[in-house]
């Protein structure tokens, strides 16, 4: 329980002063906000796919594209979809942006095109929703979920699903 403690003056009117245990309170809350982690805000594009959402940084995403069907490429590994080309450019479109499904993806209407060091690599989506900036207590991992204005989420980082298409360079 907090007690307060009252004193009069005769000058100032009634005046309330603090207790050990209301200061100890007020303590321990400056306490925990001080020890909590440093929040990281990244701006990131959130897309859907299959009742799924993703979210991919939006300084990566170089253009979003209505879906054409990607022409195969022979011998790919089960991750990859095909090829598109927008704008003159080659893109590798993945099967689906979590690389946690080799199954073709349901319902795309859109290609999320990233850029990577390897390439451009587009991810399906069944559509594209907004840009928004998300707190992260730390730098957040490619798969990992976290919550956005549409709920629960999972953070695409195309960078490394890219690097995961590549082959070894022979040694």
């Amino acid at each position: 329980m907090i007690t307060a403690k009252i004193r009069f003056s005769p000058n100032f009117g009634q005046t309330s002063v603090m207790t050990d245990d209301l200061a100890a309170f007020r303590d321990d809350t400056a306490d925990a906000d001080a020890s909590r982690a440093p929040v990281e805000h990244r701006e990131l594009l959130l897309f859907e796919l299959d009742g799924a959402m993703f979210g991919v940084l939006a300084r990566e995403v170089s253009n979003v594209i209505p879906w054409r069907a990607p022409a195969p490429i022979p011998h790919a590994g089960p991750q990859v979809l095909g090829l598109v080309q927008d704008a003159g450019r080659i893109v590798v479109v993945v099967r689906h942006p979590s690389a946690s499904s080799t199954a073709a993806p349901a319902k795309p209407t859109r290609i999320v095109i990233c850029e990577t060091r390897h390439g451009l690599l587009g991810l399906p989506a069944s559509n594209a929703r907004t840009v928004e900036s998300v707190a992260f207590p730390s730098a957040p991992a490619h798969g990992e979920l976290f919550e956005s204005s549409a709920g629960a989420s999972v953070y695409v980082e195309p960078e490394r699903l890219g690097q995961s298409l590549v082959a070894p360079s022979p040694a």
